[in-house]
């Protein structure tokens, strides 16, 4: 995987990072739940919860599992980073072996070697001759998180431990875009109207266009005959996930914006019309969390 290099983000000062996360988290209406309680998946309660499904055919399925990140400046785990990161293994690793699920699908762009973007490159993972699928317990999982001197998440140790396929949904211009407006906001000491207006419209087109490359991207795996089910686990910034409820609800994408007015109509989803069911997820740790859950509007999904 390749992520913008530290000495990068480095450049990305606290307090505009903060206040550009407030403003684009603040931006999405909030969403009434929409029957998840009925869902059979019974995601042991001490790992997460089901907060919301959109019904469709049971062997398309799709699992989105809210993320929570270190801090991208410093690296430095937050309060509880070590704590959700423990429990998106958990969900994953419980994925795996009741729904049968051995596609990943991270958020991030990565992928391609050379070029004039350079990351992080964590150690690469080949798993030797006769590989068998390991669980690390609590204790493993505590002392590699919370090691920050490495690059390490759950989504990397979900691959390790269950050598899970990867595939790419990121879009590298979108990515790079929003990267782009949080470094220039963070030369200018923070962020103007204009570049929130400017993140807001592209974090919005950006959670579009990952949905959007979902499908494609199971379809891929199948073709290469790396999974024979249509079925993946897609790991999120918590501050995406309104948003895109709202996408499968409408089952079409809609960008609300200023700078969108000069978009003409509005794109199925194509999760929608493959009629896959989708089930977002949240650990439990962001669950019980009424800040966390304030600020990315999902409150009322409770």
């Amino acid at each position: 995987m390749k992520f913008p290099s530290s000495a990068t983000l480095r450049k990305i000062k606290r307090s505009a990072a903060l206040t550009v996360l407030a403003a684009f988290l603040a931006a999405s209406p909030c969403l009434a739940l929409d029957a998840a309680g009925s869902h059979p998946l019974l995601i042991p309660s001490e790992y997460g919860k089901v907060i919301y499904r959109k019904r469709g055919n049971p062997d398309e399925h799709l699992y989105i599992i809210c993320q929570c990140h270190r801090n991208p400046e410093t690296g430095a785990n937050g309060p509880n980073t070590v704590a959700v990161q423990t429990e998106i293994y958990r969900i994953g690793e419980w994925l795996v072996r009741n729904e049968k699920v051995n596609l990943l699908l991270p958020e991030g762009y990565f992928g391609r070697s050379g070029g004039q973007r350079q990351g992080v490159q964590p150690a690469a993972f080949t798993p030797e001759e006769g590989f068998t699928p390991h669980s690390l317990d609590d204790a493993t999982l505590h002392a590699v998180l919370n090691d920050t001197k490495v690059f390490t998440n759950a989504d990397k140790l979900l691959k390790e431990s269950y050598h899970l396929k990867l595939q790419q949904v990121e879009d590298e211009k979108l990515y790079f875009s929003v990267l782009d407006v949080l470094l220039r906001s963070g030369k200018a000491g923070g962020p103007d109207p204009a570049d929130l207006r400017l993140l807001d419209y592209l974090q919005q087109k950006r959670s579009a266009a990952l949905l959007q490359a979902i499908p494609d991207a199971i379809g891929r795996e199948v073709a290469e005959g790396g999974t024979t089910g249509k079925k993946a686990i897609f790991t999120i910034g918590m501050a995406h996930v309104n948003e895109m409820i709202r996408f499968l609800k409408q089952g079409k994408i809609t960008i609300d914006s200023p700078l969108s007015q000069k978009e003409k109509g509005l794109d199925d989803l194509k999760l929608a019309k493959e009629n896959y069911t989708v089930t977002v997820i949240l650990p439990r740790s962001l669950a019980e969390d009424p800040e966390a859950m304030r600020l990315a509007h999902l409150a009322d999904l409770q």
